[in-house]
């Protein structure tokens, strides 16, 4: 298994744009074929993407941190996306992911501090030969 941890910051479209691309870059260093890839980076960008919608300045933007996993004889990415001072509610993320969940394995979203949220996206390695 590859140890890979990578972190991406984002505050603005640019940024939705960089992160998508660095997900899927990541992904496909995991070994992940192509249509993982664009599984995973397509719905931790929406993720972000969703986060970063409100009005609000946030000057901590969404927080995107990618990592390699591994359960039984299975590897995986998962990628959190953390938003710091925000007024959205796990309710809130979830409406807006609609099919997103056909997409990847697993969607958890959970509190961080008082008024944070994390969102955490899994994608199992679907070629992975363990």
């Amino acid at each position: 298994m590859i140890a890979l941890q990578q972190k991406v910051m984002i505050r603005n479209d640019i940024d939705v744009i960089n992160a998508r691309m660095a997900v899927r870059e990541f992904a496909r260093r995991c070994g992940f074929s192509a249509r993982d890839q664009a599984c995973i980076s397509l719905v931790s960008s929406s993720v972000a993407s969703i986060l970063k919608l409100e009005k609000e300045v946030d000057l901590l933007g969404v927080e995107v941190l990618m990592e390699a996993c591994e359960s039984g004889q299975q590897q995986g990415v998962r990628v959190s996306c953390i938003k710091h001072h925000t007024k959205m509610h796990d309710q809130d993320v979830n409406s807006r992911l609609k099919s997103s969940y056909l997409l990847v394995d697993d969607i958890q979203m959970k509190s961080v501090s008082r008024d944070g949220i994390e969102v955490v996206v899994t994608k199992w390695n679907s070629s992975y030969k363990g």
